[in-house]
């Protein structure tokens, strides 16, 4: 039996072996937010498209084939960049839903039948460095 799958229209990053799917519509910062994430050490797996498959009780991300090894720096031109293979998905960034609360709830986004947390944008200079924070080392549970 196939195993279900996505093809998006999204970015892929990974650090620590924990994936992180980068969505938001064009023009939103994908590409921007993959870079500053490499510039922290994370790995890119792809930019502008994803695959996202179903293994069982969890999910992979992917580049498709027929990506090239390149990420788009606005302004800058397109950027070589060795693609890390698949890894498993740990959170999924949506960079068009704006967070306003200091403290949120927790968010949760369903993909492929699976619920992965979801971290919403709250459009500030240290939301880089909370993601890899947050892959390296979660959330606080006090």
């Amino acid at each position: 039996m196939t195993e279900p799958s996505l093809n998006l229209h999204a970015n892929a990053v990974v650090l620590a072996e924990k994936g992180c799917l980068i969505l938001g519509a064009a023009g939103s910062g994908k590409s921007s937010l993959s870079l500053a994430l490499m510039g922290l050490g994370a790995e890119l797996i792809a930019d502008d498209r994803c695959k996202v498959e179903r293994h069982v009780d969890r999910l992979l991300v992917s580049a498709p084939e027929t990506l090239p090894p390149a990420i788009e720096a606005r302004g800058v031109g397109l950027l070589k960049a060795h693609l890390a293979p698949r890894a498993e998905l740990a959170v999924i960034i949506q960079l068009d839903e704006i967070e306003i609360d200091r403290l949120p709830k927790p968010h949760m986004k369903e993909l492929l039948g699976i619920n992965l947390p979801c971290l919403h944008n709250p459009d500030t200079a240290h939301f880089p460095f909370a993601i890899r924070h947050y892959l390296l080392h979660g959330f606080a549970n006090i």
